[in-house]
């Protein structure tokens, strides 16, 4: 059966019935046993290509709206050109759930970032929470890339670039659950790139319940308030030493790519050090906040949704969901202090024209 042929499972609320697909066809399947337990997860063998299928979370009473941010989550990310896993609603063993597509390619094969960072000397420890710093990270694809050279530096500068980029995008999105085990890299022997963004459904505030969305809906300053204490997991503190400690080539070229960086050297863990710092990570990372700032758009993103499983999403949750996301834009506008930049680039634009029209 192809993946396509799924469509015609498609319900009245949006969702792909696989009990159904099941009763019809004979599809291999095989449980997932990576992650948490209290979700039932098993891969589906289709004709042209694998995929996951997941129920919502068991044990949150209360919590209805995870599966839908993950297919928000990802038309998010098309809009800024960021690879993300391909998902879908369905009703799998009487519950609400996703299929995700496999993100690996033929060939390919996917690296945990938590496999990576048992395998590189690292500062930080991460912990039961699994929290992840850009610099372990980075020294971790170091670690990969001496281990497995047949990859070149251009591919090990992208998966740092990717790496900070993807930080960026879950501060936007309010990603709450990025650690070392729901992002990685994929390589196929002569080729190394990072994993697209997947496991996005503690993002956009969508996993709070039902009770607390009608609360903060009803007060807009509270969920101002929310949306600015949501933490990512990823953080960017920053420690020179742990990325240029010696002379060698791949070390120099880091150190090149951070030369005109100006990060503020602190160890506080929040979503503003880290995106401030990131900002200054490198020219890649300041123009995709600019990006992200001009064109991420909630509303376009949850019609892109409602078009592509034909029918509308519960008014509760467009209303939720636009208005924490664009709080949060807006707080990030205001710790970037975007708007002043802009205006500071169009002067020296204005200025530009006026000296060559004189």
């Amino acid at each position: 059966m192809k993946l396509e042929k799924l469509e015609e499972y498609r319900t009245d609320d949006g969702r792909i019935n696989i009990d159904e697909v099941e009763k019809e066809y004979r599809i291999q399947k095989m449980p997932e046993t990576r992650g948490a337990s209290n979700k039932e997860k098993d891969w589906f063998k289709m004709e042209d290509g694998d995929v996951l299928i997941r129920t919502e979370n068991l044990q949150d009473e209360g919590v209805l709206y995870t599966t839908y941010a993950e297919l928000i989550f990802e038309e998010l990310a098309k809009q800024v050109d960021i690879p993300c896993a391909h998902y879908d609603l369905v009703k799998y063993n009487g519950k609400n759930g996703v299929l995700s597509q496999n993100v690996a390619r033929e060939g390919e094969s996917l690296v945990l970032l938590k496999d990576l960072l048992e395998c590189s000397d690292r500062k930080h420890d991460i912990g039961d929470d699994q929290n992840i710093h850009v610099e372990d990270a980075i020294n971790s694809f170091k670690t990969f890339y001496r281990e497995y050279g047949d990859f070149s530096k251009e591919d090990y500068v992208r998966l740092c670039n990717d790496f900070a980029n993807m930080a960026i995008f879950d501060v936007y999105a309010m990603s709450t659950d990025r650690h070392a085990e729901n992002c990685g890299v994929l390589y196929d022997g002569k080729r190394v790139r990072l994993a697209p963004m997947f496991d996005n459904e503690c993002s956009l505030m969508l996993d709070s319940s039902q009770e607390k969305i009608q609360m903060l809906l009803n007060n807009r300053l509270k969920l101002i308030n929310y949306a600015e204490l949501e933490s990512q997991r990823i953080y960017y503190t920053y420690d020179d030493e742990e990325f240029i400690g010696n002379d060698s080539s791949i070390n120099k070229l880091l150190s090149d790519m951070l030369a005109n960086s100006d990060v503020d050297i602190s160890e506080k863990e929040d979503w503003q050090t880290t995106i401030f710092n990131l900002s200054e990570f490198g020219e890649e990372q300041r123009d995709f906040i600019k990006k992200c700032d001009k064109k991420l758009n909630i509303t376009k993103a949850i019609e892109a949704v409602e078009h592509r499983i034909g029918t509308k999403l519960p008014d509760e949750l467009s209303q939720f969901v636009e208005a924490a996301f664009n709080s949060r834009k807006e707080l990030i506008r205001e710790e970037l202090v975007l708007d002043d930049i802009e205006e500071e680039r169009e002067d020296i634009t204005n200025d530009e024209n006026n000296h060559i029209l004189g």
